[in-house]
């Protein structure tokens, strides 16, 4: 039997593409309660680790860009804090619901922000769509809190209507992003070059 060489690892371009549905998922499954997002966020993570290790391989992955480690760094901090505090508050820990539900609103943002800055260099370059998915990003958590303090209603036909909202700023703020790859390819093929051995 053949012995199989190593695996080849996800390339850059591929590796952002997949977070993109999985991101959708897992806003749309935090609008309806926050536990049912954990295993959207894991796939989400594994496919954020594979994009940066892509671009490590890529020909001048970041073009004068700062790296978004800090992005996703920062998101993975904020959501442990976010899902870990909703078992502690159904222990009953005094404090911990409300400080899980403000780690959540931003840690929803810094996904956005990783999402936009760890797109490679063509998509990139359609800068107004990365913004506009970072800004429905941001209406999402805002009406997501808006409506968890009282700010709008979350029960009743009016609660039903906040929850759409919410589903369709989650699906938008990935089709945003998803829309930058689209022109980007519109205009060019999307290739992470890989830089040549010495």
């Amino acid at each position: 039997m053949a012995s199989r060489g190593p695996r080849r690892s996800m390339d850059w371009t591929t590796a952002w593409r997949a977070m993109l549905p999985v991101y959708a998922f897992a806003l749309v499954l935090e609008a309806f309660y926050p536990l049912f997002a954990l295993v959207p966020w894991v796939v989400f993570l594994i496919y954020a680790f594979k994009s940066m290790t892509g671009s490590r391989v890529a020909e001048d992955p970041w073009q004068g860009r700062g790296s978004p480690r800090v992005y996703l760094q920062s998101f993975v901090g904020l959501l442990a804090v976010h899902l870990g505090g909703f078992p502690l508050a159904l222990l009953g820990v005094p404090g911990v619901l409300e400080t899980a539900l403000l780690f959540g609103f931003a840690a929803f943002v810094f996904a956005a922000l990783f999402v936009k800055g760890s797109a490679p260099p063509r998509i990139a370059r359609e800068r107004s769509r990365l913004r506009l998915g970072v800004g429905l990003a941001i209406a999402y958590a805002v009406t997501l809190a808006a409506a968890l303090y009282g700010v709008l209603p979350a029960a009743g036909p009016e609660g039903i209507g906040v929850l759409a909202v919410l589903v369709a700023l989650g699906i938008g703020s990935a089709a945003a992003f998803a829309d930058a790859d689209r022109r980007a390819s519109r205009s060019e093929p999307l290739v992470a070059r890989r830089t040549a051995k010495r």
